[in-house]
């Protein structure tokens, strides 16, 4: 590489720097005339990572005009991470990392998404505003201090009843995964189980409902089973699911995808269901007392 090429990689990795460590108005300026295509020389991260990495005010407003400006969603750095999960590592606090996790939702293969095949054309996540992306998944936003005190206890495990646990790459030191859960009358409820597309295939799902199961009963929980829900479009997930013992026991409709009818209105769009399936959980001998 020449020097002056050298140079020229210098000058635009410092404006990756100044989006992640300056200013909300100077980070601003810097991605309007920015091209979201470039990439950080050594970390091969887009600037939306940057975004997610910062400790400043802005983050979210900076992330939306990045994907204003089409950022890839989906880009992975030399590490194999998308910029959800450098958020979870590093980001600046559980509240700007929930709005990470309503823009990438819909492109994870381990969340409600709807059919990729190249003959649907019902492309309508990329739309979604955020206040669209919480009432789907019956998000409340109309009391947002409320909301993010919420998301900071079930971040720094205040809250007795519900927990989260993440699943750590031994070799990159890095976020493969997280499952969210809460229990409630020996029910432990799986809310929310996302695995990194480079760890997916390879048994992360399983062993994070085997852990989720496991704090439960560590807290002192006698649960009797456990539920979650998946829609039915969602293949990978539907058989991580099922591998790990749950069966399909009731299903309900869905608001996937979104349309233009009213509350009032009959709607005849083709809805995708949601599937509620459990797993039963035998009871152990300490539990019913015997000897």
């Amino acid at each position: 590489m020449t020097e002056e090429a050298e140079a020229s990689n210098a000058a635009r990795d410092r404006l990756f720097e100044i989006v992640r460590d300056s200013e909300y108005a100077e980070a601003k300026k810097v991605l309007s005339t920015a091209d979201m295509s470039w990439r950080h020389t050594a970390l091969q991260q887009n600037f939306l990572f940057f975004v997610a990495a910062r400790r400043r005010r802005g983050s979210e407003l900076l992330a939306k005009q990045c994907v204003a400006m089409g950022v890839n969603l989906e880009e992975e750095d030399v590490h194999g991470q998308t910029p959800l999960f450098w958020a979870a590592a590093r980001g600046p606090g559980a509240a700007a990392r929930s709005r990470f996790a309503q823009w990438e939702w819909a492109y994870d293969e381990m969340e409600p998404q709807i059919d990729r095949r190249e003959d649907n054309d019902t492309t309508w996540y990329p739309n979604l505003t955020t206040q669209q992306a919480a009432a789907l998944v019956n998000v409340r936003m109309d009391d947002e201090k409320e909301h993010l005190n919420v998301i900071e206890q079930l971040a720094s495990g205040s809250r007795p009843s519900a927990f989260t646990l993440p699943a750590v790459s031994t070799q990159t030191k890095t976020l493969a995964g997280y499952v969210h859960a809460s229990f409630a009358d020996k029910t432990l409820a799986i809310t929310h189980c996302k695995v990194d597309r480079p760890h997916q295939g390879r048994g992360v799902g399983g062993l994070l409902l085997e852990a989720a199961e496991k704090r439960a009963r560590n807290l002192g929980v006698a649960i009797s089973k456990v539920k979650l829900s998946v829609l039915e479009t969602n293949e990978p997930a539907r058989k991580c699911y099922a591998k790990s013992g749950f069966k399909v026991y009731d299903e309900c409709s869905s608001s996937f995808p979104p349309c233009n009818c009213g509350k009032n209105d009959v709607c005849r769009h083709d809805k995708r269901k949601w599937l509620m399936m459990e797993k039963i959980i035998a009871a152990s001998p300490e539990s019913i007392g015997v000897p």
